[in-house]
């Protein structure tokens, strides 16, 4: 969790990709609810450090995307092969990914990002990860910008998952308590980033976080061939 935590404060991403499979394997009762609200309590702060950067016309159009993608991710799990899908997946963000870390310009502006954040609900739904599409398509002009707009993002689709959790009975005051009993750690982890955060450039936090998304498509691909 404090690793977790350190990486998501200093790029604006990677904590569910970090967390994830080490709360799974050490403490699955843990995942997803009370995981879920862990994130959220390293997402809050670095969206209140960053406040001033946040693009939030921008971000509130690719959140409001992502509702109907995950409503289309729910229909494409019943209408095709999870297998042939997350394999599908994987090799869409290992293209993307690959492509943009060897200098190919994608797309960019508001209509992007809003496509971007449809393909991100979608990737939650089918393979529980939301991040590379916002990654690729979202240029940061600084670095508090990049940590703030993808945290801020993420809230949003934190939150919508909390609530159809919540909603479906999934989670409950156990599971809270749970995710408060993360909170601690998060919090530590948030403190421990402050001087990586001073050091890295934007060009190496957009590299950091392609590098992740490409390890969350790697790691798709190898789970779904297994499956």
């Amino acid at each position: 969790m404090l690793l977790a935590s350190v990486v998501q404060t200093a790029t604006g991403m990677g904590f569910g990709l970090l967390a994830g499979p080490l709360v799974l394997l050490v403490q699955p009762a843990l995942v997803p609810g009370p995981l879920l609200v862990g994130t959220l309590a390293a997402l809050l702060p670095v969206v209140w450090r960053e406040r001033a950067a946040l693009e939030l016309t921008a971000m509130r159009g690719a959140v409001l995307a992502s509702v109907p993608g995950v409503v289309a991710g729910l229909l494409l799990l019943q209408v095709i092969n999870g297998r042939l899908l997350g394999i599908t997946v994987a090799l869409v963000v290992l293209l993307a990914c690959g492509a943009a870390l060897a200098g190919v310009r994608l797309p960019g502006g508001r209509r992007a990002l809003a496509v971007a954040g449809f393909a991100a609900g979608t990737l939650s739904t089918v393979a529980a990860t939301p991040g590379p599409p916002l990654v690729v398509t979202y240029r940061a002009p600084t670095p508090a910008a990049q940590r703030a707009n993808l945290s801020v993002f993420f809230v949003g689709t934190t939150l919508l998952s909390l609530g159809v959790l919540l909603a479906g009975g999934e989670l409950t005051g156990g599971g809270l308590a749970a995710g408060a009993g993360l909170v601690p750690f998060v919090l530590v982890g948030f403190l421990l980033a402050g001087p990586l955060r001073r050091r890295l450039a934007l060009a190496a936090m957009r590299r950091a976080a392609l590098v992740l998304c490409l390890l969350s498509g790697a790691a798709l691909l190898v789970r779904s061939l297994a499956g």
